[in-house]
């Protein structure tokens, strides 16, 4: 591997190099993120935590309406994760990487029988938007029956 030599360019290219080196690292900046990692840090910017679980291979974040506590699994809570078109397993904690994916937001409740409601489905591409979907379901007052 050689150093780089940015600064040995000429000086007719040594902006439209380093402007070429900027897109390239935002692009590839989380290239090998997982779900999990950008919508936690999404949600982050709304003061929400987010706790990972999963089962058979699958994985997914479980968000409790009740932000004021640790999450023991018991009541309301959104439940977020990702898909891959043409594969039914859901996960977070994998990287997408260039694959057509989508967020699926549904509520749910801990009470032992994995009743879920879907409430969104979103690309992949999405999950600013979806942080703020997921902050102001939380930020609005729930009626929940059992």
């Amino acid at each position: 591997m050689e150093a780089d030599e940015s600064e040995a360019q000429d000086e007719p290219l040594k902006t439209p190099y380093a402007r070429g080196r900027a897109e390239a690292h935002a692009v590839t900046l989380h290239l090998e993120e997982h779900p999990d990692q950008a919508l936690r840090r999404a949600l982050a910017v709304h003061g929400l935590k987010a706790y990972l679980d999963e089962d058979c291979g699958n994985s997914w974040l479980r968000i409790p309406f009740d932000q004021t506590r640790d999450w023991d699994g018991v009541g309301w809570h959104l439940v977020v994760f990702v898909t891959v078109d043409g594969d039914d397993a859901t996960f977070v904690d994998e990287p997408v990487g260039d694959r057509t994916a989508h967020w699926h937001l549904n509520r749910g409740v801990g009470d032992g029988t994995g009743r879920e409601t879907r409430l969104l489905v979103s690309p992949y591409t999405a999950t600013d938007q979806v942080a703020k979907v997921i902050a102001a379901l939380l930020g609005t007052p729930q009626r929940h029956e059992l």
